[in-house]
């Protein structure tokens, strides 16, 4: 079975300070995946950089089989992919199981996987 997402050699810069240096990644159906690290290693901007919010400037993201990188944000989530950032300001009041459940919802994907 073909991965939900693939995440192959990004490297990612906020303008000369670059952050990320080749990170891959993969998570079947089914799968829960956990990026964990200690501040500032670049556990965000991994995430930012699959979203398309800061897009990598080398490596190629997948999901379900197609290259996503040059996709915009709303393009991207509404294909299925949600990004809950740690910021409390999007919706400060609901729990992250109900931020997540509004991009399901916006997205139609209610039911179905969720990276």
């Amino acid at each position: 079975m073909a991965a939900l997402l693939t995440v192959e050699g990004i490297h990612t810069a906020y303008g000369l300070s670059k952050v990320l240096f080749g990170i891959s990644a993969e998570v079947n159906q089914g799968e829960c995946v956990c990026l964990l690290g200690r501040n500032g290693v670049g556990k965000s901007t991994t995430m930012r950089s699959i979203m398309g919010l800061t897009p990598p400037a080398q490596g190629r993201v997948t999901w379900k089989g197609q290259d996503i990188v040059g996709w915009t944000p709303h393009r991207i989530a509404r294909a299925g992919i949600g990004f809950v950032p740690e910021d409390r300001r999007v919706f400060a009041e609901l729990t992250v199981w109900e931020n997540l459940d509004i991009a399901a919802r916006a997205s139609g994907q209610i039911g179905r996987a969720h990276v």
